[in-house]
């Protein structure tokens, strides 16, 4: 074998053949295999029209989940790398994403093209791009690809107002897709109901493990309890993915009222899990599998059974469980580092992870194995399953005339897990309070995303602060 030879490398199977029991659905749409994979055959050769080099930047805005997946697929085909902003971003939000991605081309919804009207990359209408694929479609051969290659990268918050960019690689996917095979036991039979957002890691997971494992995959429009349970009740969905705040409504829409016996597992992620609602699913004999994971882990590496007839539940809402299969998972120096696979390339512009990621949470391991979150570090906020910067938010606030300190936390909630708490301070915020919290209010909205716009906000004399200039939180 010749150098040249052995340089190549074939195509990573996950990505060129698909499982022939897949399934996509989408508002009355059903997708098979065949036809996503065709689909994103044209797409791909679309892309490779539009001159983009290979591992060339694609920032995707896109709300349909069949163009979506479609579109990932291609990216991934064509050797690009795929980038998803949320569709909740205001246009300050995608422009910060943007600098830090530097894309080579931006597919984007028509209302949201305004978003990118000073960008310098070539911005193309998703509608244009996928009608012009459908009208020629042609033989598309995937260049060759190793699976360490990077193959997307996500978003998730940083600690100094800026997002950081996850470069995940077609190996952490496929290794997050088999320990997730391993702990559910897919099989074709399986319909999974995704409520969560694919341009989140916990949406485009539950699409990833389709690829790999062949189920079908129902996607819902934006989160309604009644229609969700509809769909519950309607059979034939065994698998659910939620965040705290999602099965709380679930459970009140219902009356606390059981599923049906097809619904096989509720995977719950996402954040800190209320002891109320802890209590509430053992009432109603849910079956819960609890989740702890992050966007760097590619998804959950640790969970935990709900056992409906346990009594002792005083610190269920703060265990992470046992880590899945290739995870290592251990607790150095108080905090928790995971290894494995799955563990992103690292962070764009920053270091190679090596396999290694120091989550920032601070736990540790019981005499059986089991793993507990002792806090989330302060500089984390987890409201409804969205990372939320409490930097982010303080400097929008200090952009008020009125602001000049503040400061931002996370409190416990029983239907958000966490919400976002905002103290401010300033010579002119005392009078008329109530009415300023209003306006304060809509301000940020300008600015942020509504999950990060603060629930409630608290009005002080001063932020109380130490010579070192930290908050004295014991005095808020």
């Amino acid at each position: 074998m010749t150098d040249h030879e052995s340089s190549r490398q074939e195509p990573h199977p996950f990505y060129t053949q698909l499982p022939t029991t897949l399934k996509l659905c989408w508002r009355g749409k059903t997708w098979s295999a065949d036809i996503l994979s065709r689909k994103a055959d044209s797409a791909a050769a679309a892309l490779g029209r539009l001159k983009v080099k290979p591992a060339g930047r694609i920032a995707v805005m896109v709300k349909n989940p069949l163009d979506f997946s479609r579109l990932f697929l291609a990216s991934i085909r064509a050797n690009l790398i795929f980038v998803p902003l949320s569709a909740v971003w205001k246009s300050r939000e995608v422009q910060t994403a943007l600098k830090l991605i530097s894309p080579a081309l931006v597919i984007a919804d028509e209302p949201f093209i305004s978003h990118f009207e000073h960008e310098t990359a070539a911005v193309v209408a998703t509608k244009t791009l996928l009608q012009e694929a459908d009208g020629q479609e042609e033989d598309f051969r995937p260049p060759g690809a190793r699976p360490e290659e990077i193959c997307t990268i996500l978003f998730t918050s940083g600690t100094t107002g800026t997002p950081r960019a996850v470069q995940l690689t077609r190996r952490n996917f496929s290794a997050s897709a088999d320990s997730w095979q391993h702990l559910l036991r897919f099989t074709p039979r399986d319909h999974y109901l995704n409520c969560l957002p694919l341009y989140h890691i916990g949406g485009m997971s539950i699409l990833t493990r389709a690829l790999h494992s062949g189920f079908k995959v129902t996607f819902t429009e934006a989160f309604d309890a009644r229609k969700v349970n509809a769909l519950i009740d309607q059979g034939g969905i065994s698998l659910i993915s939620l965040v705290p705040t999602m099965l709380a409504k679930l459970l009140e829409e219902r009356q606390e009222a059981g599923f049906p016996s097809a619904l096989r597992a509720v995977v719950l992620g996402g954040g800190p899990v209320p002891q109320s609602l802890l209590a509430r699913c053992q009432a109603a004999n849910v079956p819960v599998i609890f989740t702890y994971g992050m966007t760097e882990t590619c998804s959950g590496i640790a969970g935990w059974e709900l056992d409906p007839s346990a009594a002792e539940t005083e610190n269920l809402h703060l265990k992470i469980g046992r880590p899945f299969k290739n995870v290592s998972l251990d607790a150095e120096l108080g905090e928790l580092v995971v290894r494995g696979p799955m563990v992103m390339r690292g962070y764009l512009g920053e270091e190679v992870s090596g396999g290694v990621h120091r989550s920032g949470d601070l736990g540790y391991a019981d005499d059986r194995g089991n793993y507990y979150l002792e806090l989330r570090r302060e500089d984390r906020i987890v409201t409804g399953g969205e990372n939320v910067d409490p930097r982010e938010v303080e400097n929008i606030l200090l952009k008020h005339p009125l602001i000049e300190d503040c400061y931002v936390t996370g409190l416990p909630d029983d239907r958000w897990g966490q919400k976002v708490v905002a103290y401010v301070a300033g010579e002119d915020l005392l009078e008329n309070s109530e009415s300023l919290k209003a306006e304060i209010r809509q301000f940020c909205r300008q600015h942020l995303a509504d999950f990060k716009v603060p629930r409630q906000f608290v009005i002080l004399s001063e932020v109380p602060r130490n010579a070192l200039g930290k908050v004295l939180r014991s005095r808020l």
